[in-house]
């Protein structure tokens, strides 16, 4: 019963994804700070497609795997090396931001 709810839900979904990418765009050129909101929430659902804490951003998520030497993963080293080009630093700032949030939800 499960599969067929998912199944009727898909056609809402690509709607909604229609409709956000709309919306960015307007708010790209209208409301910058919104346009960045909408963004990250890709990011997050990007990282959540991916097996991630869905309230995880993807640079987070390479920048906690570029820890140490220990299981780090390719894909994260690439990642935060084109990253740091744009954004000095970009995984390890995503990173302590994704803490304070996690840190600031439990209490």
């Amino acid at each position: 019963m499960k599969r067929i709810w998912l199944i009727l839900l898909a056609p809402l979904l690509v709607m909604a994804w229609l409709v956000w990418a709309l919306k960015y765009i307007w708010a790209i050129i209208f409301d910058p700070d919104h346009a960045w909101v909408l963004a990250m929430s890709k990011d997050q659902l990007a990282n959540a497609a991916f097996n991630g804490d869905p309230d995880e951003t993807i640079s987070s998520r390479a920048g906690r795997h570029n820890l140490g030497d220990k299981d780090q993963e390719c894909w994260s080293k690439i990642l935060c090396w084109l990253l740091n080009h744009i954004e000095k630093d970009h995984c390890e700032l995503a990173r302590r931001a994704f803490l304070k949030i996690t840190k600031s939800k439990r209490f």
